[in-house]
């Protein structure tokens, strides 16, 4: 059964620029419905690595924390520490980085590290549809809220192919020692195939880790992608290098299988821009062309049989 994505074009309109349509976007994808009074709601992002130039923009999340607020959420902004060789090894680096970005004076909304202070703060949550026993480390402040909003933003990708809902829910949600996990999939590996394989446990180790995050909140999570600047490399890259496509809008639905595989879908369609690290401005598949040796399209099918949603989407225009 397809599910509906909420699609907000970057082009302002008599509706507005992205704030107002970030506000239609909200209301369109049912987003209220997530919250109730008083509950603890993570809005779950990347806030840059140092040197990145092009993370999520404040002004979206305050817009969005704005209208949490309003529909009576006590929201926060939580990130989780990154895996080494980031030089944020702690709670502090991770939450001055996040003011230096812009990600402060919200209102008196806090910056929380999930996972702690040296990223410990974890909760074992099961992964539906697996054997008895498999668990994954979620981020204690993702796991304890009572609602989780991701607002990400979506770039090519190593070894997800993109980063999308999927990525930032299964991969930023976790307990470092969960990140640490997925990425010592490939130790060891050292040939083509045994790479390619290693590749495909990394993905989806993440999927379900996003999938076992989705089953604990029973229905109260949300997901906006941001498809603004869309870079080869992700926010936790040191640089920024030149967007890929032209900047195209804002997506959000409930469903983070439907909103990644129109997310794929929106940048395929459209037109590669010159001077980037793409082949050619015309090349058919941008994500493969970026990362060849992996497979974009198989975290979605597995999220999609693991019961995160539908690869299947009703495109709504706000």
């Amino acid at each position: 059964m397809a599910s509906d994505v909420i699609f907000a074009h970057r082009r302002a309109t008599n509706g507005g620029g992205l704030l107002e349509k970030l506000d239609a976007l909200y209301d369109a994808a049912a987003l209220s419905s997530l919250v109730y009074p008083g509950a603890l709601t993570a809005v779950l992002l990347h806030f840059g690595e140092i040197g990145n130039l092009t993370h999520v923009r404040p002004p979206l999340v305050r817009r969005l924390v704005t209208r949490l607020r309003q529909d009576g959420a006590t929201p926060f902004l939580t990130g989780t520490l990154p895996a080494p060789p980031s030089p944020r090894r702690h709670a502090v680096d991770l939450l001055n980085g996040a003011q230096r970005h812009g990600f402060e004076g919200f209102g008196g909304i806090p910056l929380v590290a999930a996972d702690g202070l040296t990223g410990g703060d974890q909760v074992p949550c099961a992964v539906p549809r697996q054997a008895i026993g498999r668990e994954v480390p979620v981020a204690g402040a993702i796991a304890h809220a009572d609602s989780l909003v991701s607002i990400a933003h979506v770039t090519a990708h190593p070894w997800a192919g993109f980063a999308g809902a999927l990525l930032q829910l299964g991969f930023e949600g976790l307990a470092r020692v969960g990140k640490a996990t997925i990425l010592g999939t490939l130790d060891g590996a050292d040939s083509g195939a045994a790479i390619a394989e290693a590749l495909r446990a990394r993905q989806q180790a993440c999927v379900e880790a996003a999938a076992a995050i989705f089953a604990q909140k029973e229905g109260r999570c949300g997901f906006v992608n941001v498809l603004l600047e869309i870079t080869p490399d992700p926010d936790g890259h040191p640089l920024s290098d030149t967007p890929i496509v032209a900047d195209i809008g804002l997506l959000g639905s409930r469903d983070p299988v439907a909103l990644d595989q129109a997310t794929a879908d929106l940048v395929l369609q459209a037109a590669g821009l010159p001077d980037t690290r793409l082949s050619s401005s015309g090349v058919a598949d941008k994500w493969r062309d970026l990362h060849p040796s992996v497979d974009w399209e198989f975290p979605l099918q597995h999220a999609q049989n693991l019961g995160l949603g539908s690869r299947e989407y009703e495109l709504m225009i706000v």
